[in-house]
């Protein structure tokens, strides 16, 4: 996955600039991947997850416990990456398959480390360099959550 791929469509649909952030020393090694910024105001910290390779969509039903499992996972591993950070956080997720969307969902509701993530996005790539729809998502009791969407555009 392109990290020049996040950049133009974060900058292109929303203005947003993406700044890479270098790896350091830290917790085996890991850090986010990019500080976001828009009118030049730094206003989040975001990693970004892919969910299935590149063209190949895996046989997960809508949800499913592998489904579920796979990105209750990957939300634990962000979580980790961000956490040395007071900045709201943002993930992420990379697919090809938008049902996963649901169990998204589901384990946004449900799962105990969901709540360190104050707002996710669901980018269903079509094809290469092409987004075919962006979903997002937070916690009710999220309030920085609602606050990040201004920055999308989305209230």
């Amino acid at each position: 996955m392109s990290e020049n791929f996040i950049k133009k469509i974060f900058f292109d649909k929303f203005k947003i600039q993406c700044k890479k952030i270098e790896e350091n020393k830290g917790q085996n090694g890991e850090t986010p991947d990019f500080l976001l910024f828009k009118n030049n105001l730094k206003f989040a910290v975001c990693e970004v997850k892919k969910i299935t390779d590149d063209n190949k969509c895996e046989p997960y039903e809508k949800i499913s416990a592998p489904a579920i499992t796979k990105i209750a996972h990957k939300i634990k591993k962000a979580s980790e990456q961000m956490k040395q950070y007071t900045l709201p956080k943002v993930l992420v997720f990379v697919d090809y398959n938008t049902d996963f969307v649901e169990s998204l969902k589901l384990v946004i509701s449900e799962h105990s480390r969901a709540s360190e993530i104050d707002l996710y996005i669901w980018i269903n790539k079509g094809s290469v360099n092409k987004v075919d729809d962006l979903s997002f998502g937070y916690r009710n009791d999220n309030e920085k959550g609602k606050k990040l969407m201004k920055y999308f555009n989305k209230i």
